[in-house]
């Protein structure tokens, strides 16, 4: 089972100190519990790629702050993917077991990625697929839940 990886925030502020988190406390209160509302520190806040964002002490994949990213080691890779020292991520969402140091994106097109162990489709191992016996030197050309294709 898939745990929690994102906090949602409905609105993201980039003011930090304190008129940022006044801000973010009367909007808390003015909007109720369910809405929810970060701070981001705007000097150091930036667009990496894609829908991916961070600032010095958070990770963010479009305005859901990603929990427990490492921001100082985080980056973003081709397509919905990234990764930081300790996970790899697919859009924000951490991926099971996935090895950050032997992590490749096969083709992002269709969302297919792989470490040393396990194939992956989007955030999901593929069973009975085992990269150690992939044909060196071919394109992925295809990506599902349960295969993947190569060139000839």
């Amino acid at each position: 089972m898939q745990t929690q990886a994102r906090a949602r925030a409905d609105i993201v502020i980039a003011g930090g100190g304190f008129a940022g988190l006044s801000l973010a406390i009367a909007l808390r209160q003015a909007l109720g519990a369910n809405f929810a509302v970060m701070v981001a520190d705007p000097a150091t806040f930036r667009v990496l790629q894609g829908a991916y964002a961070q600032d010095s002490r958070h990770v963010f994949y479009f305005s859901d702050a990603i929990v427990n990213a490492d921001a100082a080691s985080f980056h973003p890779l081709d397509g919905p993917y990234a990764s930081d020292s300790h996970r790899v991520y697919w859009m924000g969402t951490p991926i099971d077991g996935a090895d950050p140091a032997t992590f490749r994106v096969l083709n992002a097109a269709f969302e297919c990625s792989a470490d040393a162990e396990r194939a992956y489709y989007r955030q999901s191992a593929i069973s009975g697929e085992d990269p150690r016996t992939f044909p060196p030197g071919r394109a992925a050309t295809s990506c599902t839940e349960t295969a993947i294709s190569f060139t000839e």
